[in-house]
């Protein structure tokens, strides 16, 4: 009797071990989306002290180097937070490479972190088809991204089955964070219109000068708790 329920036992330890991970594999990690001016650097405040994309002599005043040197650990901080928890996505309406450079220029530490997430120049990839139309620019994008991880937004009749079973799974979890109000009316519609999602906005304060985008991004660490609040309304 005693073998016997030694047997039992390990075998239904070993089924439900088994189940958990099935269910695991099945969960989307959270999708993040980040704006890039305004949000991770502080264009705005940069413009004001003489900065252009252009301007290749742009120096620093040397009064705002310790406030630019802190913002950049946050936002190191705030990144490396974001990657542990999900699949990161900057989508930019600078023209592609505006990030690279940008961040190479005055966020030297945080270049490593760009290189495990995707930078997508918004502009640069649908401005031709929606001219001077910027929210349809991120709108696109939106789609295509949540498009690749299997969400689609309109399901064509040849893929009606897969669209089926894609209603059946786990939501897509997408927390998203800017500062412009235009992009998150973009986020918004796109995640209405796109079955299974879940949305988690976030909008950050518009202009921000150096402190106020600190200020912003260090309780933004506070992302994994809203990825946990979010997977348990799943």
């Amino acid at each position: 009797m005693g073998v016997s329920r030694v047997v039992k036992t390990a075998v239904r330890e070993e089924f439900v071990s088994s189940t958990l991970s099935i269910e695991q594999q099945t969960i989307p990690t959270p999708l993040i989306i980040l704006d890039w001016d305004d949000t991770i650097l502080p264009s705005t405040h940069l413009a004001k002290l003489g900065f252009s994309s252009e301007d290749e002599d742009f120096e620093l005043p040397c009064e705002c180097m310790p406030m630019l040197a802190e913002l950049a650990k946050e936002v190191e901080n705030f990144l490396t937070a974001c990657l542990k928890i999900g699949t990161c996505c900057i989508v930019t309406n600078g023209l592609t490479g505006w990030v690279q450079r940008s961040c190479q220029r005055f966020l030297p530490n945080v270049v490593p972190l760009l290189e495990h997430m995707s930078v997508i120049s918004a502009r640069s990839n649908f401005e031709s088809m929606f001219p001077n139309r910027p929210i349809e620019w991120k709108i696109a994008v939106y789609r295509d991204v949540l498009a690749k991880r299997g969400f689609m937004e309109v399901p064509p009749v040849e893929t009606h089955d897969v669209y089926v079973q894609q209603q059946q799974c786990v939501p897509q979890q997408v927390i998203a964070l800017g500062d412009s109000q235009v992009d998150r009316c973009a986020i918004q519609y796109v995640a209405r219109h796109t079955p299974n999602t879940q949305l988690k906005s976030i909008k950050l304060l518009d202009n921000p000068n150096m402190t106020q985008l600190q200020e912003a991004v260090e309780p933004a660490r506070r992302l994994p708790r809203t990825a946990q609040w979010s997977r348990r309304d799943t």
